[in-house]
């Protein structure tokens, strides 16, 4: 049986700025705990990225270039994870999935 764990990023807040966006939310894992260590990065240009810290909370900045952005979730042991948005569109809630690597 593979479990599921579900990472929902509730509340995020894009601020758009001339030349960039900022997106600043929360990691849980599918019991609504915070989920720290999880890294985030942008598909398209691998220099913008975080981590999300003790309490799952992260910030990252993103330059204001591109038509579609990808947002990448990595883990240990889980496979990773990816969300896609259009810069004036930074959704109010972003759901991923990430299942655990099979040994």
């Amino acid at each position: 049986m593979v479990c599921l764990s579900v990472f929902s990023f509730l509340s995020s807040q894009g601020v758009a700025t001339q030349s960039n966006l900022t997106i600043t939310d929360t990691v849980v894992d599918e019991t609504g705990q915070p989920f720290p260590g999880v890294v985030i990065y942008l598909n398209e240009a691998y220099q913008y990225a975080t981590f999300t810290d003790f309490d799952g909370n992260f910030s990252l900045q993103l330059p204001m270039v591109l038509i579609r952005y990808t947002l990448v979730f990595s883990f240990i042991d889980y496979h990773d994870a990816t969300f896609s948005f259009l810069p004036n569109q930074v959704p109010r809630n972003m759901f991923v999935a990430m299942q655990p690597n099979e040994l």
